[in-house]
């Protein structure tokens, strides 16, 4: 449902040109923050890479955090834009994606997965979408992160989990979305730091 969340200020810079990253301030009725920072970008100026721990493609029992991911690709020549967390994983096994995992068009993970992937072909296209019924997706990609519900189609609310904990629970949260104009953007909503921001909820 409608929590009521307003959005309260919004401060945008350029990071270069074709990228603009912006800190947007949110507040519920009751007046507890919710904080979004949200990347936009053109494709043709920016793309999407999967980043793994010490860039290998065995994600077996290796961790390493998103900023030692894009430290790691930044030693590996590549220009580090901005870098976010993507798909869940096994944090008390052998630390696999839940998802669809794609690296430099080699499957990482999960090639049978039918949830929902954000990923970009061999082409240079940023694409959201799922495997199910359509496995020669899987063929042209180069890269792609897992994920779980699509909240949006069309510009339509699609699926937002309604009656599941998952979805009218605030939590942290990362999403990404393809504009009409071609653009990319990326929202992460921080969470469970109740004095700065409380999460958002799929609704949300």
């Amino acid at each position: 449902t409608d929590r009521g969340l307003a959005l309260k200020s919004s401060s945008c810079e350029t990071v270069c040109q074709g990228v603009e990253y912006c800190v947007e301030q949110y507040a519920l009725p009751t007046g507890e923050p919710v904080v979004a920072y949200v990347l936009k970008y053109d494709p043709g100026v920016a793309q999407l890479c999967t980043g793994t721990p010490n860039g290998t493609y065995d994600y077996r029992n290796q961790q390493q955090t998103v900023m030692e991911e894009a430290l790691y690709a930044q030693k590996q020549g590549k220009q580090v834009i901005a870098a976010f967390n993507a798909d869940f994983f096994d944090m008390f096994g052998d630390c696999a994606p839940s998802g669809l995992c794609v690296k430099d068009g080699q499957i990482v993970a999960n090639p049978d997965s039918d949830r929902f992937f954000f990923g970009i072909t061999k082409d240079g296209r940023h694409i959201i979408d799922n495997l199910a019924g359509q496995p020669w997706l899987l063929e042209d990609l180069e890269h792609a992160v897992g994920g779980r519900e699509l909240l949006l189609r069309d510009g339509e609310i699609w699926d937002v989990a309604v009656g599941e904990s998952f979805g009218y629970t605030p939590h942290p949260r990362t999403v990404a979305g393809l504009c009409g104009d071609g653009s990319v953007v990326i929202a992460v909503v921080d969470g469970r730091r109740p004095w700065h921001s409380n999460g958002a909820t799929l609704y949300d």
